[in-house]
């Protein structure tokens, strides 16, 4: 499968090469893609039945990451740093291990090696209850979501997965696949070698994705990495603190130069 991606700065530079989460796409990561653009070539693409790339009804954690080794090769990319969020960070764990070499340091957001137990499904079950024809605006469609997800930020980073058409509007994302395969995405990252590409963890204060237990199960697979925590930020870290976000990418990729 070839993944849909943007590029942005000078392909002349190191790639940084930037993984989105589940029901996100490469342009939730826009803005922080710009403002490293000045010191690197960053690459931004859509997962397999997410954004603009094709939908398909195989997927799992092994299949993402071959999608994104092939687009390296596909690139000639020889080296890069990978950063990952959430899903992504699971993506770019399986990318390390089964091509190392094409990785010069690993930024994972967000996310431990562990299984976890869910906690997308009341938003796969609302969403699936959005009967897109149905609705003329935006407005309405986010009306209607709100009955179920009274978060106002949650509903506006899943309605970034409605796009318009000839006859209203439809999911960009293939959801009945993701409903589908979800519980399978929870998996943990259990390598059988330890990882050796420098790696750097990073949790926000306010998020449960990695907890203090979760640091010895990380240490167990790779064997050099540090960990990060930014303060007064959730889950969505690159939102809630994109400066500091941009700082630790850059510092990760300056180290691997």
């Amino acid at each position: 499968m070839k993944l849909y991606y943007k590029s942005y700065g000078q392909p002349s530079q190191k790639p940084i090469v930037i993984l989105h989460g589940f029901l996100g796409n490469g342009d939730n990561w826009a803005t922080i893609a710009k403002q490293l653009d000045d010191d690197a070539f960053i690459i931004v693409p859509d997962m397999r039945n997410h954004g603009r790339s094709p939908h398909d009804d195989e997927m799992s954690i092994e299949i993402m990451a071959q999608d994104v080794i092939n687009l390296l090769q596909e690139l000639s990319i020889e080296s890069c740093t990978l950063v990952g969020h959430s899903m992504g960070g699971k993506i770019a764990m399986q990318c390390a291990l089964d091509a190392p070499h094409l990785f010069s340091s690993l930024v994972i957001v967000d996310v431990s090696t562990r299984a976890y137990h869910g906690g997308h499904e009341h938003i796969l079950a609302a969403m699936d209850q959005l009967k897109l024809a149905d609705y003329s605006s935006r407005s309405e469609l986010d009306t209607a979501l709100s009955q179920f997800l009274p978060s106002q930020s949650l509903r506006a980073f899943l309605l970034k997965n409605v796009k318009r058409n000839s006859s209203g509007f439809s999911w960009k994302i293939n959801l009945p696949i993701l409903i589908q395969i979800y519980p399978e995405l929870l998996v943990s990252f259990d390598p059988p070698i330890p990882i050796d590409i420098p790696a750097c963890f990073i949790r926000g204060e306010q998020s449960g994705y990695i907890m203090q237990e979760d640091i010895d199960l990380i240490e167990e697979r790779f064997t050099d990495v540090e960990f990060l925590t930014i303060k007064n930020a959730g889950h969505w870290i690159h939102a809630d603190a994109p400066d500091e976000t941009i700082k630790h990418i850059k510092t990760a990729y300056q180290k691997s130069l």
